[in-house]
This record gives C-alpha cells, structure tokens and sequence, in this order.
C-alpha cells in the first residue's frame, strides 16, 4: 500500500517537473503522461487520470483536451441549425481557445486547434463577405 502512495506521488512530482516551463499540456503531452503513469508507475489508467486532473488543478495548469471540450461545446451551440458556424462566431471561439490557454500559442496554432475542434465536431464554415460571400477565411487556415 506504502508503494502505491508513493508511486502516485512519484507521478504527481513528475508532472509538475513535465510542466515547468509552460502551463499548458498538449493532447499528446497528456497521453506520454498516462502512459508514462501506467508503464513505469504501476498506476491504471483511472488512478493516472485523477492524478494529472487534481495536479493540473492545484497547479494552474490547463489541458489541452479540457479547452477542446469546452470550446467544441460552445461551437455546437452557436451552430445553427444545419452545423454552420460564421467567421465572427470562429473568432470569438478563437478568443475563448486562446484566453482558456493563458497566451501561451501562436494565434495561428489556435485558429488551426480550432479549426480541428470543428472538423471533429463536424461542424463546417457558413459563408461570409459583404459581396462575395466565400468560405475563404476558414480554407486560410
């Protein structure tokens, strides 16, 4: 039992060593973690998860999976009916990507996050322009 406590301590001191230098982990940097957890820790997959979310929590730390969940959400909900969203709607979504991950990426990495949130979601871009109304703006990206 000693072991257990000290291996979920061991990984919760290794995250905090993994996110020393930016707060914000990846989708990928959060699955090396579980796996990392479940190889080399002796922890299932459920202790690992609990661990990385109550660590994330107490250090401030955002999760790339979390503000995809939280922003796909937002996206489904300003759809309309058909699954369009407009190219102030995806800037706004933008804004809230970017101020949920503290400024730590490059606006253009956001807007290509965002951009994969939709696809995923299978949400699509709504035409916009004053005289020619284009999807040009999303296929920038």
């Amino acid at each position: 039992m000693e072991t257990m406590a000290a291996d979920k301590k061991k990984f919760s001191d290794y995250i905090r060593l993994h996110t020393e230098d930016g707060h914000v982990i990846s989708m990928e940097g959060e699955r090396e973690l579980l796996k990392k957890a479940v190889v080399d820790f002796s922890l299932d997959l459920d202790q690992a998860r609990g661990i990385l979310m109550h660590v994330a929590e107490d250090e401030d730390i955002t999760l790339e999976s979390d503000v995809n969940e939280h922003v796909k959400a937002y996206l489904q909900q300003i759809a309309n009916r058909r699954g369009g969203v407009t190219h102030k709607q995806f800037k706004s979504a933008v804004g809230m990507y970017t101020r949920m991950t503290g400024n730590a990426l490059e606006p253009e990495d956001v807007k290509k996050r965002v951009k994969s949130v939709m696809e995923r979601a299978k949400l699509h871009p709504r035409r916009s322009g004053i005289l020619l109304r284009t999807r040009r703006w999303y296929k920038k990206i």
